[in-house]
Formats: structure tokens, C-alpha cells, sequence
């Protein structure tokens, strides 16, 4: 009986065994069935994702080649019944996988174009797990920001300067920043604190790995406190990352810093980010490695903003802040090239950026004592005009200006306003002739515009107090440089006539940053990143400089007259075609209108304060959580730039906003009309940092495959994304299909 009992349990153990085997082999060969039903060409990859919980609807589908001449990236999102297709694929054979939230990352599998390919999702094992894909903004979103009852808030700083010493820890032995007796200064109210901290992410994202975790080169130290004092010191940029931080009081922050990383390591988590519903799902990602390991990428363009079917298929630019070169991609080729640019005078000659120090109080993480900073030309390319010239800011003489330049000279625009230095000049290169041509500026130059007159100019922010301007259509026409540039004084207008008088009237301090063309009046308008900030409109008039003329407004700030409404670091601006400013606020984490023709008051003495015309302001916040102990709206997202798509580029429509979502990995797409958001998530490498956009119309007969728009990855730390040291910088192409399935 025994035996006979012994057998009867083995057979039914293996029927056991066989009930829970044939099923997931039926659901294979289901998925695989299912995979074939996707319609593909030859240049094409479809198929499905399934997991343990069925079809997977809106998670990203990776494919990856390095067997182009460079690496190369195809992204899509699946449909609702998990159904996915990678178009447009060049001939390679790729690594494909995939990536969702809720999910961990799928194995890699091999395939071709041509080919079905059923893919398993794999379920994360916990919320640790899954929260690795989260963007940056998430993990920010953590961190606990002094509540508005803290202030105004005491804090201590040092007094002076003193230079690095290697190896000293004590924050009280060692201080940068200064020595001697500390003073005490007050951070006024939330805002401020909240944009001082911001202000790390003009060079790099907070929130990503690298930042939310102490590394372990660190985890030595007596405390996390003072693995952020030495982290913040790391590298040449050590001393500029003290000093954005340190008017917070150094002690103090460190600690709020410590406490959110502490708390991740505990067992903190952000909150689950939304998988890619509606139009989102319609994304195709397509992604080029350019540059090296230590490009410091800054801006990318493609076309002529003014006429986006400009350049169509033809090369974009990429330009390198750190080494001064300018890259080119060749989007059919699937190659890049550098251009090494040249300098008049020597480049040892050239003043580096701030940034770009040459000692270090501690060695990088990454880097060790290689100092990889150079930063002379400064590279940062602007507009492909119609002629296929590519517009760039790069420096490539002593910053001492000619004679014409400055005061007693004879040019009107001197003798009004006198320029003695440059720090950075123009330029542009012919693409076809394989050549730079260097227009010497009295001003200094940073973002631009681009104007519709018959001249086409070129206006330029970056000069302190200032607008500038070059017409290259004078100089096409044999102009020198002196002859198709000018510039105006920004003021405050006190007495209302419209004339800069130096005696009256008061320079509006700083430089303007982002700078736009208004396409209904022909005003310049121009964003300065401060605390609120402003926003500045020039006007010039029939006869500049003479008739120059200013204005100056500041988003919602505390104002009792603006209740619900707190905007702060207004940097990218741009307009959409009826006139109407756009510009995102970095600090605040919002998207910001703004309608002039509300306003009741322009200039005069009622305009100084900048406050005067609150209710030409309206505030969007823009998707994501907000920090902890944040309650006047916004967002943890940095918005570094602005633009409009005025052209409908992408496909979504004529005059739609667009900021960039530096902190999460992302474009974002507001439609006015709806008031909804549409996030553009580029989900792999993890990292994607992006300063600016552009979109480019490469055929409009094409559908969606003949127009998207352009961006760059250009964070100063490009070994911060996912990959770590080595990895380079991307040109990424954005296009909305139709359907996700759409070939």
C-alpha cells in the first residue's frame, strides 16, 4: 500500500507541476501570437508587453545600438492593450527592453528591424525597488523646506574670502567662503530660500542619484553633515557650489540637506509618478550620443526659429561651453563631427568662466585632481538662419574693447552708453563653406533673438543693463561689424518721457538672460533670474539709442494685491504669435503668462517697484510634487528655458508653450485651450537635463515623421545621468505619432 500511496503522490506532483508550467508557456505563445498582430515595415520592431498582471499600458519599450558610428536610441510608449512599435529603425541589430514605472528594468533581447518580438514586463519586488526610475523632482520633493513660519530667518555667513586649503573637514577650521567674525543676515521669507537652493540646478539636477545619496567615499565621516560640507566642496566647482549655498548660512543648510538624505536612507519615498496616458503615448524618442565625456553642452538648434522648414534634414548643432567646440550631427548619417573653433588673440589670453577654477578643495568623486574645467570660449550656439548659418556666443578675444566702443568715441551708441569691455563676442559658421567668421561686439552676449525685419536681426542678452543688436543683413551687404551693431540702456523710466537721462532716470542692474522678439510690436523683451525677477520690454523706437525705451514687471511676489498668486526666477521667456509672454519660473516651479495690455500703469514712478501690474500675471504649476512644507502652489521641477511652438513643429498646435522640465527628465507641453499638460519623458538615460528647445519642420507633407522638435541633454555633469563617467551628451529628436502604433 505504501508504494502504491508513493506513486499516486508522485503523479500528483507532477500534475501540480505541469498546472503551473503550461500556462505560462500558453501565455508566451499567446503573447508572441499577439505580438505578430502589430502591423510593422521592414524598418520597424512591434510586438507587445506582458507581465505577471497582463498587458502593460504606458510603459517606454528601449531599443540601443552602438553599432551605428555613434550610439544610438529609439523610445516609445505602449498602448493600452500593451502593444508597442519602434519605427524608423537604421539597419543594426539592438538591445531592446523595458521600462515602466511600477516596473523594474526587463532584460535585454536581441533583435533586428523586420522583426515581432513579445516582451515580459517584470513587477517590482517593493516601492524601493520601482522608486530607482522616479525622476529627480520626485526625490526632491522630499526634502523639507523651512516652513513659512521660520521666517524671516537668521542666518550666519562669513565676512570674507580665503582661499581653498586641501584636506582640511572641519567646518570650522576650513571655510572657503571666509573667515574671521560671521555676520548675521536674514533670509526674508520661503521663496528666497527655496530659489537659493534651486540655483544648484542652473549646472545640474537635485534629486538624482548622485545628490540624494551620500557616496561612499563619504559614509566615513563623523556625520552626514559633514559629508555635505565636503561634497558641496568636491572638484573645481566646489567653491561656486559653497557659495550658492552659503547665504542660506552653510551650518544650516548642510543639515537640512543631511536630513533629506538621511531620510532617504531610511526608507523615505516620493510619491508614485503617472505613467504616459492620451497623446503621451504617441511619443516616439529618438536619441544620438554627441560630444565627450566632459562636454559641458549648451543649447542645441537646427533650424531658423522664424522659419522652422529652414535647414530641413539637414545637420544639427551642439555647442560645448567647456572646450569651446561645436558639434555636428548628421541625423541621416546617425555620425557627429567637432568643430574645433579658432581664436584671434591666444587662448591662454581668454578669462575662464567663474566656474571653472583651477584648484580644489577636495578631489572629484568622478575625476579626481584632473582639472576637466577650461571654459574659455564658452561656446553656445543660438539659431541656424536661412542661409544656413549656424549663430553662436563664443569668446575669442581679450574682453578689452576697441576704441569705438567706449567713451569719446564717435559712435552714437557709444557716445550714449560706452561699452570698455566684452566678455564674450559672436560668431557664426558656414556649414557648406566649412567656416567662422568672427563679428566683433562691444557688448556681451548670452541668449538671443531673432527679429522679422528685412535685416533679420540678431538681439542679444547678456550685457549688463542693457539690449543689444546685430543686423546681418548689413553685413551681408559689405557692413562692418561697428556699422550693423547697436545697443540701448534698460532703465527705469521715473518721469515717464521715454528718454534715458542719466541724472533722472535709474539703470536697471543685472543681465538680462533669455531674451524674445515680440512678432506683434516688435519689442525686446528680456528675463532676469532673481528673486522675484523681472521681466524687461524695450521698445526702440524710431531713432535708437535715443528712443529707447524700458519697462519692467515682476511676477506676483507677496503682493496683497495678487492673493493666491507667488511666482519667482523667471528665466526662459518667449511669445507665442498673438503677442502674449510666456516664461517659466524656475523657483516657484510654475508656468507664468503675461498680458501688457492689462496693465494699467507702464512706467513712471509707479512702475519702480516692479509690482505695479500683478494682474497682467497668470501662474500654472506644472506637474509634480511640491517640496514638503510648501503651500503657496508651484512645483519641485526646475524650468531652466521657455519656448513657444509657434509653428506647430510637434503637432500639437500653433502657439504652444513648452518648458523644460530640467528636474524631470522632461518637455513640458501646456495647451492653452485646455489648460492640460503633456510630459514629454525621456526615460533612459536617466538624467535628461535640458536648458532649451527648438522645433524644425523637416517636410510638411511627411506627417508626423517630417517634423519634431529638438533638445539637448546639457547638464555641466553629463557623468550625473545614468551610465556615470563616460557617458556622453545627446541630441534627442521629439515626434508625436498619431497613434502609438502608427508607422
Amino acid at each position: 500500500m505504501a508504494d502504491i500511496w508513493i506513486k499516486r503522490i508522485a503523479v500528483f506532483v507532477v500534475a501540480l507541476s505541469c498546472v503551473v508550467i503550461v500556462p505560462a508557456e500558453l501565455r508566451t505563445q499567446a503573447a508572441q501570437r499577439a505580438a505578430e498582430q502589430v502591423s510593422i515595415d521592414a524598418d520597424d520592431i512591434g510586438g507587445v508587453v506582458t507581465s505577471a498582471k497582463g498587458p502593460e499600458a504606458g510603459v517606454w519599450v528601449i531599443a540601443e545600438t552602438n553599432e551605428l558610428p555613434t550610439q544610438f536610441r529609439k523610445i516609445v510608449v505602449t498602448d493600452d492593450r500593451g502593444r508597442y512599435l519602434l519605427p524608423e529603425l537604421p539597419k543594426a541589430t539592438y538591445k531592446i527592453w523595458v521600462r515602466g514605472y511600477g516596473l523594474v528594468d526587463s532584460g535585454a533581447v536581441s533583435a533586428k528591424p523586420g522583426e515581432h518580438l513579445a516582451l515580459r514586463a517584470v513587477i517590482a519586488p517593493d516601492a524601493k525597488s520601482a522608486a530607482r526610475y522616479y525622476p529627480a523632482n520626485y526625490w526632491l520633493s522630499l526634502l523639507q523646506v523651512p516652513p513659512n513660519s521660520a521666517f524671516p530667518m537668521t542666518v550666519s555667513i562669513p565676512n570674507k574670502e580665503m582661499p581653498f586649503t586641501r584636506g582640511e573637514r572641519s567646518m570650522q577650521a576650513h571655510d572657503p567662503v571666509g573667515s574671521g567674525p560671521m555676520q548675521q543676515v536674514v533670509v526674508e521669507n520661503q521663496a528666497r530660500w527655496i530659489a537659493t537652493v534651486k540655483n544648484c540646478e542652473i549646472c545640474h539636477q537635485l534629486g538624482n542619484r548622485i545628490t540624494r545619496e551620500i557616496p561612499q567615499a563619504l559614509e566615513a565621516l563623523d556625520s552626514s553633515t559633514q559629508a555635505w560640507d565636503q561634497r558641496i566642496q568636491m572638484g573645481q566647482v566646489g567653491s561656486s557650489m559653497l557659495g550658492m549655498i552659503s547665504p542660506l548660512g552653510r551650518e544650516q543648510s548642510e543639515k537640512i540637506l543631511a536630513g533629506w538624505t538621511d531620510g532617504i536612507v531610511k526608507g523615505d519615498l516620493p510619491p508614485v509618478p503617472p505613467r504616459p496616458a492620451g497623446i503621451e503615448r504617441n511619443l516616439v524618442i529618438t536619441m544620438w550620443d554627441v560630444g565627450t565625456p566632459i562636454t559641458f553642452a549648451h543649447d542645441l538648434y537646427a533650424t531658423d526659429r522664424r522659419h522652422p522648414t529652414a535647414n530641413a534634414y539637414g545637420p544639427v548643432y551642439l555647442g560645448d561651453y567647456n572646450t569651446g567646440d561645436v558639434y555636428i550631427l548628421d541625423p541621416k548619417r546617425n555620425a557627429d563631427e567637432t568643430v574645433h573653433l579658432p581664436t584671434r588673440d591666444d587662448r591662454n589670453l581668454l578669462p575662464r568662466s567663474g566656474y571653472a577654477q583651477q584648484t580644489m578643495a577636495y578631489p572629484s568623486l568622478y575625476w579626481d585632481d584632473q582639472l576637466i574645467y577650461e571654459e574659455r570660449l564658452q561656446t553656445e550656439v543660438k539659431n541656424v538662419d536661412t542661409k544656413g548659418r549656424l549663430w553662436m556666443a563664443t569668446t575669442f578675444r581679450a574682453r578689452d574693447n576697441p576704441a569705438w566702443c567706449k567713451e569719446g568715441s564717435s559712435n552714437k551708441f557709444a557716445q550714449y552708453f560706452p561699452l570698455s569691455t566684452s566678455y564674450r563676442q559672436l560668431a557664426y559658421y558656414d556649414a557648406k563653406m566649412k567656416k567662422e567668421q568672427w563679428i566683433d561686439t562691444c557688448f556681451g552676449n548670452h541668449h538671443a533673438a531673432f527679429g522679422e525685419d528685412k535685416d533679420e536681426t540678431v538681439y542679444w542678452a547678456g550685457q549688463q543693463s542693457a539690449i543689444a543688436w546685430v543686423k546681418p543683413g548689413v553685413l551681408d551687404a559689405g557692413g562692418d561689424a561697428e556699422s550693423a551693431q547697436g545697443w540701448c540702456p534698460a532703465y527705469y523710466d521715473l518721469n515717464g518721457d521715454g528718454k534715458y537721462e542719466k541724472d533722472i532716470d535709474k539703470l536697471i542692474p543685472g543681465a538680462g538672460y533669455y531674451v524674445a522678439y515680440n512678432p506683434v510690436d516688435g519689442s525686446i523683451w528680456y528675463a532676469q533670474t532673481q528673486t522675484p525677477g523681472r521681466i524687461v520690454r524695450i521698445d526702440l523706437g524710431s531713432n535708437p539709442p535715443e528712443t529707447c525705451h524700458s519697462e519692467v514687471y515682476e511676477p506676483p511676489f507677496y503682493n496683497s494685491k495678487a492673493p493666491g498668486k507667488l511666482g519667482y526666477l523667471p528665466r526662459g521667456i518667449d511669445f507665442d504669435r498673438n503677442g502674449l509672454v510666456w516664461t517659466g519660473l524656475a523657483g516657484s516651479g510654475q508656468l507664468a503668462s503675461f498680458d501688457r495690455s492689462k496693465c494699467k500703469v507702464l512706467t513712471g514712478p509707479a512702475s519702480f517697484d516692479g509690482q505695479h501690474c500683478v494682474e497682467g500675471w497668470t501662474l500654472y504649476d506644472v506637474p509634480g510634487p511640491q517640496m514638503k512644507n510648501v503651500t503657496d502652489g508651484g512645483s519641485a521641477d526646475f524650468l531652466y528655458g521657455t519656448w513657444v511652438d509657434q509653428y506647430n513643429t510637434l503637432g500639437l498646435g500653433a502657439n504652444i508653450p513648452i518648458a523644460t522640465g530640467t528636474d524631470s527628465d522632461s518637455l513640458l507641453a501646456f495647451m492653452p485651450d485646455t489648460h492640460k499638460w503633456v510630459v514629454l519623458r525621456v526615460p533612459y538615460p536617466l538624467g535628461f537635463y535640458t536648458r532649451n528647445l527648438t522645433g524644425r519642420i523637416d517636410d510638411p507633407n511627411a506627417g508626423w515623421k517630417g517634423r519634431g522638435l529638438w533638445a539637448g541633454n546639457e547638464a555641466r555633469t553629463p557623468w550625473h545621468q545614468e551610465g556615470g563617467k563616460g557617458t556622453r551628451s545627446e541630441a534627442v529628436h521629439f515626434q508625436m505619432r498619431p497613434s502609438p502604433l502608427a508607422k
